[in-house]
């Protein structure tokens, strides 16, 4: 008798959760249209760059070839001190030591020893960076690139109100093509289903129609123009019949 009781009251507290997992209200009943969104907003031109300057020295003799680049590095050191670069924006990196041949003379390579490193520079004047890149070209720097802090390779991010904006400018796209395809088929939306929330980046493009990039006034012009922000929206319509 007490199991018939045990296993009768299981029934019953099992049974409306049955029920409840089966039904489903918010299931969409007619046809499901997915479309995508994209919003363009427009981001300022960064505050900072990074500037990497490395040089490589030879010699058939290897603590000679260690003096000669630790000479250059100085060298690039004290030309950015003249360019107003605290030295705590400064950090060396890369270095390396190696046999090899000489890398200037193709005729007839001579064996011998490589010494090389790099130093990042942080310029946090903007304006600044193309003469920061002249100063170290003609203090013996061989390789010089530049990074500019923004898109994928920085952590910048646009003012919230951008965001805001491009956010919406992506529903409104996402909502424009939905009733496009629905006009296309005879039909009208009836509701959202769901959104999937694409994200918002900044591009290092610039944004359709935005304006021109201005350059710096400098020798050596590193352009400092706006950048896209592009949010993306993926959503979900429910369609009906007219």
């Amino acid at each position: 008798m007490n199991r018939v009781l045990k296993y009768g009251w299981l029934v019953l507290f099992a049974a409306p959760i049955l029920i409840s997992a089966t039904s489903d209200s918010d299931a969409p009943d007619g046809t499901v249209l997915s479309v995508s969104g994209v919003g363009y907003g427009t981001a300022e031109g960064t505050d900072t760059f990074t500037v990497r300057a490395g040089a490589r020295s030879f010699s058939t003799y290897p603590a000679r070839a260690m003096r000669d680049n630790a000479a250059v590095l100085e060298n690039l050191r004290e030309q950015l001190s003249g360019k107003g670069i605290d030295e705590r924006d400064i950090t060396t990196t890369d270095f390396a030591f190696q046999q090899g041949r000489d890398p200037e003379d193709r005729d007839d390579p001579a064996e011998g020893y490589i010494a090389s490193q790099q130093l990042v520079v942080f310029v946090r004047e903007p304006d600044q960076a193309g003469a920061v890149i002249e100063a170290l070209v003609e203090a013996g720097a061989t390789n010089v690139s530049v990074n500019n802090h923004r898109g994928w390779w920085g952590n910048d991010r646009p003012p919230p109100e951008v965001e805001s904006a491009a956010r919406k400018q992506a529903v409104a796209d996402a909502r424009k093509k939905a009733d496009d395809y629905a006009a296309a088929l005879g039909m009208r939306i009836s509701r959202v289903v769901s959104v999937d929330d694409g994200g918002v980046r900044i591009t290092g493009e610039p944004a359709p129609r935005a304006p021109a990039a201005v350059a710096f006034e400098a020798p050596t012009k590193i352009d400092n123009g706006e950048s896209a922000v592009v949010a993306t929206v993926n959503m979900r319509f429910e369609l009906a019949p007219r």
